[in-house]
């Protein structure tokens, strides 16, 4: 990687070893003063504002919601800014439509990496917009060592970066190391129909097709039992959530009826 991609990520690192720390230790010192403990009660290291009881929620001061609610988006853009949405668990991607239908696995796993590499960057760009705001400043306050950002990155740095990440992905592809499984459906009809066109690992490289399943839509499908009894309550009684979700389906909307109550 480039000296000036090292930078970038290794600024976001800093962030997360150090002012996303102080952010939640200031959220959870807000949230005792606020629910009045005593010297002696402390709340856990790890508690964010999902773990308070919604009574706790409600007697929280308007500074120390946006304390937690600061700490939950920093933690999610730098969790995507780091990983690029492929956590130790893997990462799955759902694509809908015929162009998908018509790719190869290579072009598939080429659109795949560009998508990760293009979501990484947002969520860099994020990060960084987020640790120049007044919150970051005020809530970050006493950070022991302060990263040093700087400002919105420049085109080329922009490029640059792009380009490191796409040659990190493409040669974790290439070594199977790229831990991402995509499911590949003519259409959203076809997905709710579960009719699935293929599934691609491509960690291991196996592709599973089904040469059937190349429709955008098909009178003859039927909806599994579980499918059945959801769209049974999205397309069936007298309310505007109804009224609305018919909207949606213009045209499939008859059919789609027609089987939720079959």
């Amino acid at each position: 990687m480039s000296d000036a991609t090292i930078r970038i990520l290794d600024a976001i690192h800093s962030i997360v070893s150090n002012e996303l720390k102080t952010i939640g230790a200031t959220f959870r010192q807000m949230a005792e003063v606020d629910l009045e403990f005593e010297p002696e009660e402390k709340l856990p290291e790890d508690t964010r504002i999902g773990d308070l009881t919604s009574e706790q929620v409600r007697r929280l001061s308007a500074d120390t919601r946006d304390a937690a609610r600061l700490e939950l988006q920093l933690s999610l853009y730098t969790t995507l800014a780091t990983q690029g949405g492929v956590g130790p668990k893997g990462f799955g991607s759902i694509l809908f439509g015929e162009k998908y239908v018509e790719m190869n696995d290579a072009e598939l796993a080429e659109h795949q990496i560009n998508a990760l590499v293009d979501n990484q960057i947002k969520a860099i760009k994020m990060t960084l917009e987020l640790s120049q705001s007044e919150e970051f400043i005020k809530f970050s306050a006493g950070t022991g060592i302060p990263t040093d950002v700087t400002g919105p990155l420049t085109d080329e740095e922009l490029a640059t970066l792009r380009s490191d990440l796409l040659a990190e992905r493409r040669a974790q592809y290439q070594r199977g190391e790229l831990n991402v499984n995509v499911t590949v459906f003519a259409s959203t009809h076809a997905a709710n129909y579960d009719k699935t066109y293929k599934t691609f690992d491509m960690a291991s490289g196996e592709t599973v097709v089904n040469e059937a399943n190349t429709a955008a839509f098909d009178e003859a499908w039927e909806f599994s039992e579980r499918k059945k009894e959801a769209f049974h309550r999205l397309l069936v009684g007298d309310s505007d959530f109804v009224r609305d979700n018919i909207e949606r389906l213009g045209i499939y909307a008859e059919e789609y009826i027609k089987d939720a109550t079959s």
